[in-house]
């Protein structure tokens, strides 16, 4: 493939948790093994697209980097099967991304800014030039959209450029990497901000969300 003149390759990596038997840290070790053997094998750029489900994410996603992913995407978005009652019977959902799944990725992009060699590649739920912006601010190096091609069409990315250029021309940046990394872990006071794993952590810590939510 890399012959063809192709830019790079992205290996999506994914194990179907079906097996009840297998050590998570052979998956990992596999995974690696074989982003080292296609490194070896080609001189373009490689980027690893990995599913948020590891046992330690950071250590994970920092272990693909260390052997030489030059981009990490997150996430894989998997298949998830529904039920029909109707039918009693496995069904297909909607295969696209909801506008609000950019969040996952957003937390770790945040958490990753300047933390790894690899850059940060952020998708799932990308649809409007705001969520690109918010997701350069936590730290991504670029953002993979695709749902919102199928459902709007091309000229989407248009509207999304525009969108990004109105909102950086209004906040006077002249260029993505003024406030890339922004609000990331590394740049902001709350050394929690990303940490906080329930709701209640949130509420109890935000004066202002309490608020909001009484007078509604």
């Amino acid at each position: 493939m890399a012959e063809t003149g192709v830019k790079g390759l992205e290996l999506n990596f994914y194990e179907a948790p079906v097996d009840f038997e297998k050590n998570e840290t052979d998956i990992l070790l596999c995974q690696l093994e074989t982003l080292k053997k296609v490194k070896q094998a080609v001189n373009i750029p490689i980027s690893v697209k990995i599913s948020p489900f590891y046992g330690n994410l950071l250590r994970s996603i920092k272990l693909f980097s260390d052997h030489g992913a030059d981009a990490i995407v997150l996430f894989n978005r998997l298949f998830q099967p529904d039920i029909d009652i109707d039918k009693i019977a496995l069904s297909a959902p909607n295969l696209f991304s909801a506008g609000n799944e950019y969040r996952l990725p957003l937390r770790f992009a945040g958490l990753l800014y300047k933390k790894i060699d690899a850059q940060i590649v952020a998708n799932s739920g990308i649809y409007e030039g705001e969520d690109v912006v918010k997701l350069l601010l936590a730290g991504a190096n670029a953002v993979q959209v695709v749902s919102a091609l199928y459902m709007h069409g091309a000229g989407q990315i248009t509207t999304m450029l525009e969108d990004m250029k109105y909102w950086m021309d209004h906040n006077n940046f002249s260029k993505i990497d003024d406030f890339r990394g922004k609000l990331s872990k590394a740049n902001i006071k709350d050394p929690f901000a990303y940490k906080r794993a329930q709701y209640v952590d949130i509420l109890l810590n935000s004066d202002e969300i309490i608020k909001t939510k009484t007078m509604i």
